[in-house]
C-alpha cells in the first residue's frame, strides 16, 4: 500500500521532476488509468508525486485483501488509520482473517480502528477458515462500532452472529449475504432496504419486502419464498450434493409451486460425493414455470439423467458432451419461454463440462465451454515428506471451505461479479457465497442501471467463445481483457460481446464455401490401407510413436475417415509415410518410380491442410506430413511443416501439466505424445541444419509419458510389471534430445558466458558428458545394445536407434572443438570419431538385418558421422599419425545409398560424401 503524501523516494532531484511536472494532468490520469498493479503504481510515484494522489484513489478506492496475509491487513489498517484521507476514499473493502479464536486480539483492535476511521465504506466482505460455531463472535465489535452506513454487506467469517446494534445502524443495506446464520436476523423495522438476500434458512424471511434475489440452499419446501411471488425474480440454489432424499425433479416442482413467475433460476451441486444413475429428468417440470428465461444446472454426482416420456426412454450421460447438449435441447424446447440454458456437470476431478445454449431468431445455438482447473506450477528440486503431508492437508481444507463457498455461475467457475452503486463504486471480486447482486428492478427487461439480473446472469454466457485457446499473459487479449475491466469500473457498465458484428466475427461466406468445397480425400481400397498401417506401425511407430495404434486403427476400421476430414488427413499422411516401405506399385504417382511412393496420398492433404479445423488430427498430421517431407526434392517443406505443428500446439496446450491427483486421461497422454514427439524431431532438425528450436523447454510445463505400452491404454493405463516396456523409448530419446538443446543453445549460441566464465566450455563440456553417462546407465537392459545378445523384435528397432541417438548426441557436444587449438581439441576429436564409428557400425548391423528404408533420425546422424570421420583421418595424417577410416565411411555412403532408392535428399548426401 502507498501511504502518507512524502513516502516518495526523495532521489529524485527537482530537476529530474522538472520534465514531468510540465505535463498535463490528464496524461497522469490516463496512464494511472492504464495500471492495474500496485508494485507498478508504486514504482510511478516514486518516479514522481504527481502520481502519488492518483495512485492512492485508485489503491484505495476498492481493497481486497482475501489473498494476503495478515501482513498486509495490518499494512493496510496502520495506512488509514495514520491517513484520514485515505480512509475517507474507501468505498469497499474485502478481508479474510484467521479464525476468530486464533485472531490476535492486538491485530483486532487495529483493524477495528482503521474500519472505524472509513466513514465512506459502502461493501464490506468478512471471510475466514469454516466457522466453528463456537466463540466465532468474540470479535464482532470490530463491525459494529463503524459509523459507515453499508451497501452489500457479505458474512462469511462470524457464523451465527447477528447484532442489533449493527442492524439498527445499518439500514441502507441492500445486498446481505450471511449463509452461516442458522437463523435470520429481525427485519422488523430495520433493513427495511434489503433486495437481495443470501441464506441457508428459509425460516425468518423478512414479511413484506419486495426481494428480488435470493439465493439458498436444497429445500423440500419452498413455501416460504411465495410471498416474493410478485418480486423475486432471481432464485439460486447450491446444495452440497443432491442424493436420494433431493430429487432434481422434487426441488423443481417445489420451486415452481412457490414462484411459477420466477424470472432466472439456477440449480448447482457444489461436492463430489457419489456418483447417481438414472436420474429422472428435470424437463417435464419446467413447463410448470410461465416466464422462466434462464435456466442453469450444473450437477458433479448425477452420471446420467433419464427421460421416460414417451415413445421411448431416453439416457443422457452427462460425461459426454453430445448428450449433455442433448438434456440442454429437450429442457430448451419443454420451456417455450427460455431464451438461455446452461446446462454441465463436473466429467472428471477438476475438469468440468459445459454445454450453453441460446435460442435467437427462432432458431437454438449451442456453446461449449471447458473448465479446467490447474493448480500453480511446482517448484523443482526434491521434496521434503513433512512439507507435502502439510501441503495435502490445506488442499484438503481448500477443497472443503471451497465446498463452502457457493457461486452463482458454474459455468465460469466464479461467482459473478455486481458494479456497486454511487459514483466512483467499482468491482471487489468476487460476490458473496450465494453470488447475490444488488438490483432495482423487478422487469425482465434490461435495468436502467447496471445491476440488473439479466445481465448479473447474462453474463458468464456473454464471455463464451466457440474455440479453445490459449492466449498467453502477453497477449493483447490480456491487456483488453484489462481494459474492459477498467471500462466498466469507470463507466458503470459492462461491455457485451452481444454488440459483435457478424460481418466481423463469423466465417465468412466465401471462407466457408471454400472449406465446404474442398475435394473429398481419395482413399486407396480397404486391403491397402490395411497393408500400409502395418508397415507404418511396424517400420515408423516404434521409433516415433506419436499415434495410439489401437484407437488409430479402430478409427479407421469404423470409417471415422469418411465422415472426419481431419482425420482423414491424418490417415493419408500416414499412407504417404508408409508408402516408402511398400513395393506395392500403387503407392507410386507413376505406377513406377519408387521415389513418388506416397506422393498422391500427400498432396491431398497439402491442398487443404490449411483450411482445416483444429484439432489432435491437425498435430499430428502437421508432424506426418514432415516426416514425408523429408523424402522430396523440397526438404525444407519438413521444417516448415513442423513449424506450424508447433504453433498450433502453442495455441492448443492440452499437454500442460495438470494438478497433483488427476486421474490418467488417454486423451491427455496423447497430447503429451504429441508434444514430446515435436520436441525430439524439432531438436534433431536444428542441430543438422543449425537453425534454432522451435519449443524451448522453458515455455512449457509438461509431465513425462506414462510409462503404459499402447495395448494396456483401455486396460487403466497401468503397464503388467512383468511385461518390458516398449514405449519407454519415447521418454529416453526424449532425454538424449534434452541433452542435445542443451548443448546447442550454450555451445553453438552466443558467446557472453565467455565474460562470466573464461573456463565455461570446460564447464559446460563435462558437464553434459556426465549428463549423457547418467543417460546411458538409465537405458534398461532389454533396450541395451549388445551385439553379444542383441535385443529382439521390435525391441531392436528401438535398441539401434536409441545407441545411434546417444552417440550423435556426443558427436554434437564435441564437434565444436574438433577444429580448434585448446585443451578441448584433441579429446574432442577422439570422442567424436569413436562416437561416429559407433553410429555408422550400428546403422549398418542394423540395416543388414533389416534390409529396410532407414528413417531420418538414422541417414542424418550417418551422414553427419562419415563427415567426422573423414574430417578425422585428414587432420591425423597431417599430424604424421595414420589412420584409416575408410571401411567406416564405406559403410557409411553404402547406407546413404540405400536410402537414396525412397528419399532423394538420400542421392544429395551420397553426392556429398
Amino acid at each position: 500500500m502507498i501511504a502518507g503524501r512524502n513516502s516518495v523516494s526523495s532521489d529524485r532531484t527537482p530537476e529530474d521532476a522538472a520534465p514531468m511536472a510540465s505535463l498535463p494532468p490528464e496524461i497522469y490520469a490516463a496512464i494511472c488509468d492504464e495500471v492495474e498493479e500496485s508494485c507498478t503504481l508504486a514504482l510511478l510515484c516514486s518516479t514522481s508525486p504527481l502520481f502519488l494522489d492518483l495512485a492512492q484513489r485508485i489503491l484505495y478506492l476498492s481493497v481486497d485483501l482475501r489473498g494476503c496475509g495478515m501482513r498486509a491487513i495490518k499494512s493496510w489498517a496502520l495506512a488509514v488509520t495514520r491517513h484520514a484521507h485515505l480512509a475517507q476514499r474507501m468505498h469497499a473493502l474485502a478481508l479474510k482473517l484467521p479464525d476468530a479464536p486464533t485472531l490476535d486480539t492486538l491485530d483486532a483492535m487495529k483493524i477495528g480502528r482503521a474500519l472505524s476511521r472509513c466513514v465512506n465504506l459502502k461493501e464490506l466482505r468478512l471471510a475466514g477458515g469454516m466457522p466453528t460455531y463456537r466463540n466465532n463472535y468474540i470479535h464482532a465489535w470490530m463491525v459494529t462500532e463503524g459509523t459507515f452506513r453499508l451497501h452489500k454487506f457479505e458474512n462469511l467469517y462470524f457464523a451465527n452472529w447477528w447484532s442489533e446494534d449493527f442492524s439498527n445502524a445499518q439500514t441502507e443495506i441492500r445486498v446481505l449475504s450471511i449463509p452461516y446464520c442458522r437463523k435470520l436476523p429481525s427485519f422488523e423495522n430495520r433493513l427495511s432496504n434489503v433486495v437481495a438476500l443470501g441464506t441457508a434458512s428459509l425460516h425468518g424471511l423478512p414479511a413484506g419486502k419486495p426481494l428480488q434475489r435470493v439465493e439458498t440452499g436444497l429445500h423440500k419446501d419452498f413455501s416460504p419464498l411465495a410471498q416474493y411471488s410478485q418480486s423475486l425474480t432471481t432464485l439460486n440454489v447450491c446444495g452440497q450434493w443432491i442424493h436420494g432424499d433431493f430429487s432434481i425433479s422434487e426441488v423443481l416442482a417445489a420451486i415452481a409451486t412457490s414462484l411459477p413467475a420466477l424470472l432466472h433460476l439456477g440449480v448447482t451441486e457444489l461436492k463430489k460425493e457419489s456418483v447417481l444413475h438414472n436420474v429422472k429428468t428435470p424437463t417435464p417440470i419446467l413447463q410448470y414455470f410461465r416466464k422462466l428465461e434462464t435456466f442453469i444446472l450444473h450437477v458433479r454426482n448425477i452420471h446420467r439423467f433419464l427421460d421416460e416420456e414417451p415413445p421411448s426412454p431416453i439416457s443422457y450421460d452427462m460425461e459426454i458432451a453430445t448428450d449433455i447438449e442433448d438434456l440442454g435441447m429437450a429442457i430448451m424446447n419443454a420451456s417455450p419461454t427460455l431464451w438461455r440454458a446452461a446446462i454441465g456437470g463436473e466429467v472428471t476431478s477438476g475438469q468440468e463440462m459445459t454445454r450453453v445454449l441460446m435460442r435467437s431468431s427462432g432458431k437454438i445455438h449451442t456453446f461449449s465451454l471447458v473448465c479446467t482447473y490447474v493448480e500453480p506450477t511446482k517448484k523443482r528440486g526434491p521434496k521434503n515428506i513433512k512439507i507435502e503431508d502439510l501441503k495435502r492437508e490445506i488442499r484438503s481444507l481448500k477443497a472443503k471451505l471451497r465446498s463452502q463457498s457457493p457461486t452463482l455461475c458454474s459455468v465460469c467457475a466464479k461467482p459473478l461479479e455486481s458494479v456497486p452503486q454511487g459514483d466512483g463504486a467499482s468491482k471487489t471480486g468476487s460476490t458473496s457465497q450465494y453470488g447475490i447482486t444488488e438490483g432495482d428492478t423487478a422487469s425482465s427487461e434490461p435495468a436502467d442501471g447496471p445491476d440488473s439480473t439479466a445481465d448479473d446472469l447474462g453474463r458468464p454466457f456473454a464471455q463464451l467463445s466457440l474455440k479453445t485457446k490459449y492466449y498467453g499473459s502477453a497477449s493483447f487479449f490480456r491487456l483488453l481483457n484489462n481494459t474492459a475491466a477498467m471500462k466498466s469500473k469507470h463507466l458503470g457498465t459492462l461491455q457485451s460481446t452481444h454488440f459483435r458484428r457478424p460481418l466481423f466475427w463469423d466465417t465468412l461466406p466465401w471462407e466457408k464455401e471454400a472449406y465446404d468445397a474442398r475435394a473429398r480425400y481419395a482413399f486407396p481400397d480397404d486391403a491397402l490401407i490395411a497393408s500400409l498401417l502395418s508397415l507404418y506401425f511396424t517400420n515408423v511407430h516404434p521409433t516415433m510413436p506419436i499415434l495410439h495404434r489401437p484407437s488409430f486403427e479402430r478409427s479407421v476400421a469404423e470409417g471415422l475417415h469418411l465422415k472426419d476430414m481431419e482425420f482423414g488427413g491424418t490417415l493419408l499422411s500416414v499412407l504417404a509415410v508408409a508408402s516408402r516401405f511398400s513395393n506395392d506399385p500403387r503407392v507410386f504417382a507413376d505406377g513406377k518410380t519408387p521415389l513418388s511412393a506416397g506422393f498422391n496420398f500427400a498432396l491431398q492433404v497439402q491442398n487443404s491442410q490449411l483450411l482445416s479445423k483444429r484439432s489432435i488430427h491437425e498435430i499430428h498430421t502437421y508432424f506426418l506430413l514432415s516426416l514425408y517431407a523429408f523424402g522430396t526434392s523440397s526438404p525444407r517443406m519438413s521444417w516448415l511443416y513442423l513449424g506450424l505443428g508447433i504453433r498450433c500446439l502453442h495455441e492448443h496446450r492440452e499437454f500442460r501439466r495438470k494438478p497433483n491427483g488427476s486421474n490418467a486421461d488417454p486423451e491427455y497422454e496423447l497430447w503429451k505424445r504429441a508434444y514430446w514427439s515435436y520436441f525430439a524431431l524439432d531438436r534433431l532438425m536444428s542441430v543438422f541444419h543449425g537453425w534454432p528450436s522451435g519449443i524451448q523447454t522453458e515455455d512449457f510445463d509438461v509431465e513425462p509419458l506414462l510409462e503404459v505400452d499402447d495395448e494396456y491404454w483401455d486396460r487403466g493405463l497401468t503397464q503388467p510389471p512383468s511385461q518390458p516396456l516398449s514405449a519407454l523409448l519415447l521418454r529416453l530419446p526424449r532425454t538424449a534430445v534434452q541433452i542435445l538443446g542443451e548443448a546447442t543453445h550454450q555451445l553453438y549460441g552466443s558467446e557472453k558466458s565467455k565474460i562470466l566464465d573464461p573456463d565455461w566450455e570446460q564447464h559446460t563440456v563435462a558437464e553434459l558428458d556426465s549428463a549423457m553417462n547418467n543417460f546411458l546407465d538409465s537405458v534398461p537392459p532389454h533396450l541395451r545394445w549388445d551385439l553379444e545378445c542383441p535385443p529382439q523384435d521390435q525391441f531392436f528397432d528401438q535398441s539401434a536407434t536409441l545407441y545411434i541417438t546417444y552417440n550423435h548426441v556426443l558427436t554434437a557436444i564435441h564437434r565444436p572443438y574438433i577444429q580448434k587449438v585448446n585443451v578441448l581439441a584433441a579429446p574432442s576429436l577422439s570422442i567424436c570419431a569413436r562416437a561416429a564409428r559407433n553410429v555408422i557400425r550400428t546403422a549398418d548391423i542394423w540395416l543388414s538385418k533389416r534390409q529396410r528404408l532407414p528413417l531420418p533420425c538414422v541417414t542424418h546422424p550417418v551422414f553427419i558421422s562419415g563427415v567426422i570421420l573423414v574430417l578425422h583421418m585428414l587432420g591425423t595424417n597431417r599430424a604424421g599419425r595414420t589412420v584409416d577410416n575408410n571401411k567406416d565411411i564405406s559403410s557409411a555412403m553404402d547406407i546413404v545409398k540405400y536410402a537414396e532408392s525412397r528419399v532423394q535428399p538420400g542421392g544429395r548426401l551420397w553426392d556429398l560424401l
